[in-house]
């Protein structure tokens, strides 16, 4: 369903004043995602349910009413959960994960099932005490997402630049990768520091 060249070659072609919002954006999540963290949450379990729902309806003909139905089912399930959507949306990421390494085995189906099902409920349970661990982390990763995929559209005004890049990831496979590891994990490291003085100063008053 996501098909990252085709990603690039879309942002590619915008205007590079549309990428700077993206970038704002994603500085914002990565410095401060915990703040918004209840909102986030919410925000990413409906983007994670329109997805699940796109991906399901490439099997019907009713694309944007399961796209639209997945998104609202697991946003009102986020509101609902309030303080335990962090661990149900952890769950379910580590699910999806799963998911990818199981489709080229093969299994059977009721294999499937019960090692989708054993997955989400250990890494639900095991983020239940690290939930703001769990939406730092998240939002950290969605905001360097946001950040990389800002700079795009800007670095392609320079294609000298750009070809450089592209080359660089063709020879190197874990070039994609640490450009979206290195920010999550400076994000991350940002924002828990962020939320250790909040914590200080209000321990304090």
């Amino acid at each position: 369903m996501f098909n990252l060249p085709q990603w690039v070659m879309w942002l590619r072609g915008l205007h590079a004043l549309v990428g700077l919002p993206m970038v704002i954006l994603g500085l914002a999540f990565m410095l401060g995602g915990w703040r918004m963290g209840r909102v986030l949450v919410v925000l990413t379990l409906a983007a994670l349910g329109g997805w699940t729902g796109l991906a399901f309806a490439a099997y019907h003909s009713q694309s944007l009413v399961l796209g639209a139905g997945g998104a609202v089912l697991l946003g009102v399930l986020g509101v609902v959960l309030k303080q335990h959507a962090p661990s149900v949306l952890g769950g379910l990421i580590g699910t999806g994960m799963l998911m990818q390494f199981l489709g080229p085995l093969g299994l059977p189906e009721w294999a499937s099932a019960v090692a989708v099902g054993l997955m989400f409920v250990c890494v639900a349970a095991w983020c239940l005490p690290y939930q703001q661990t769990v939406v730092i982390v998240i939002t950290a990763f969605e905001g360097a997402a946001l950040l990389v995929s800002g700079l795009v559209p800007i670095l392609a005004c320079w294609p000298y630049l750009f070809r450089f890049l592209e080359s660089t990831n063709h020879a190197s496979w874990v070039f994609f990768p640490f450009m979206i590891l290195v920010p999550t994990a400076v994000g991350s490291f940002l924002q828990i520091a962020d939320s250790r003085r909040h914590l200080d100063g209000a321990a304090r008053v």
